[in-house]
C-alpha cells in the first residue's frame, strides 16, 4: 500500500497540477515535496488544506489509499462507507449559480456583472488554476444571462481544457461539468458526458453519490434537447434507459423520470401527442406516488415544454438550464 503522500502525489498528477500550483502561504513547494517523497508528514490542516488545494474530497482520497486495494467494485458500500461529497470544493461555482438563478434578463444583471469583475481583480492578482476556472465560469455566465451564447461557448473553453486534461476525476470534476453543461459546445457536452459516466461508475458507492449517474444523463439531455441537437439527446437517454433497467441501479423516481424524457424527446421532434401522453403519465405516477419534490421538478419543465420555439432564443436558453 503506498504512503499518504504517494497517493496524493498520483492524485496530484492525475489533475494536471504542479507542485507551485498547489503550494501557496500555507504550505510551500518544499513542504509537499518532502511529503510526498515520504520523508515528512504533514499536521491535519495542512493535509486538508492540500486536499482541497487539488479538488479531492477526504472520502475519495483514503478510497484511493486503502479501499480501491480491498472492495469489490460490484459490491455497494455500506451507509456508513464514505461521507457525502464535499460541498466546499464547489461552493464558488454555487454562488454564481445563485447570482444568475436570481437574474431576469436584461433586468437585474448587475449582480453577476459586478461579481464579474470583482473575480477579474482576483484572478490578476492570484491567478491560480481554481481562480482561472471560476473566471472562465463567471465568464460564461455573464455571457448567458446576456443571450450571447457563441462567446459561451468560447469563454468556457478553459472549463474544457480542464476537464479533458484531468486523468483521474473525482467529485469535483463531475459537479464542475454539471454546472458548465449549458455553456459548452454540442460535441463536448456528449464526450464530457461519456468520460464523466465512466468516472460516476465509481461513485455509485458513495451513500449520497449513488445517483450521479442519473443526473448527470438528465441534465445532459436537457441541454442538447434545449440546444436542439437531438441525435446526441437520443443517445444520453439511450444511457438512461440501461441505468434504470439495471436492477442494481433501479429506483422508481428516475424509471418516471425516464418516462418523463423519453415524452420530452418526442414532444421537441414533432411527436407532440404521443409526448404529452408519456409527459402526463410521468406526472401523474409521482402523484400517486407523492414522490416529495419530484412532481415540482418536473411540473415547470412540461410547461416550458409545451412551450417550445425553437425561434425564441430566451426560450432556448431556458430549455438548456431546465435541468
Amino acid at each position: 500500500m503506498p504512503s499518504l503522500g504517494q497517493t496524493f502525489h498520483e492524485l496530484r498528477k492525475s489533475k494536471g497540477l504542479t507542485l507551485k500550483e498547489v503550494a501557496d502561504e500555507q504550505v510551500s513547494v518544499a513542504v509537499i515535496s518532502k511529503f510526498e517523497n515520504g520523508t515528512s508528514m504533514l499536521g491535519v490542516d495542512r493535509f486538508l488544506h492540500l486536499l482541497n488545494q487539488i479538488h479531492v474530497t477526504t472520502s475519495e482520497f483514503f478510497y484511493w489509499q486503502t479501499d480501491r486495494y480491498a472492495v469489490d467494485a460490484s459490491s455497494p458500500f455500506n451507509e456508513d462507507g464514505h461521507s457525502a461529497p464535499s460541498w466546499k470544493l464547489i461552493e464558488p461555482f454555487q454562488e454564481i449559480i445563485a447570482l444568475v438563478n436570481k437574474a431576469d434578463p436584461p433586468k437585474n444583471v448587475t449582480p453577476v456583472n459586478q461579481y464579474q469583475q470583482r473575480l477579474a481583480k482576483a484572478v490578476r492578482d492570484q491567478p491560480t488554476p481554481m481562480n482561472l476556472l471560476l473566471m472562465a465560469y463567471v465568464n460564461s455566465s455573464a455571457d448567458l444571462v446576456h443571450f450571447n451564447l457563441d462567446k459561451a461557448a468560447q469563454d468556457i473553453l478553459p472549463v474544457v481544457n480542464y476537464l479533458s486534461a484531468v486523468d483521474q476525476w473525482g467529485e469535483f470534476e463531475v459537479y464542475l461539468l454539471i454546472f458548465s453543461l449549458s455553456f459548452l459546445e454540442a460535441e463536448d457536452v456528449l464526450r464530457l458526458f461519456k468520460r464523466a459516466m465512466r468516472r460516476a461508475d465509481w461513485y455509485q458507492w458513495l451513500s449520497d453519490d449513488r445517483h450521479m449517474r442519473f443526473n448527470l444523463c438528465f441534465d445532459s439531455f436537457s441541454v442538447l434537447t434545449g440546444k436542439q441537437h437531438y441525435a446526441e439527446a437520443a443517445e444520453v437517454l439511450t444511457t438512461m434507459d440501461e441505468l434504470v433497467h439495471d436492477k442494481d441501479s433501479s429506483d422508481v423516481r428516475y424509471a418516471v423520470q425516464n418516462l418523463f424524457m423519453h415524452g420530452w424527446l418526442d414532444i421537441v421532434t414533432g411527436a407532440k401527442e404521443k409526448g404529452k401522453q408519456q409527459c402526463e403519465n410521468a406526472l401523474s405516477v409521482y402523484r400517486i406516488l407523492n414522490v416529495s419534490g419530484d412532481d415540482d421538478l418536473l411540473r415547470p419543465i412540461y410547461e416550458h415544454i409545451l412551450k417550445y420555439d425553437p425561434s425564441d432564443l430566451k426560450h432556448m436558453m431556458i430549455m438548456m438550464t431546465l435541468g
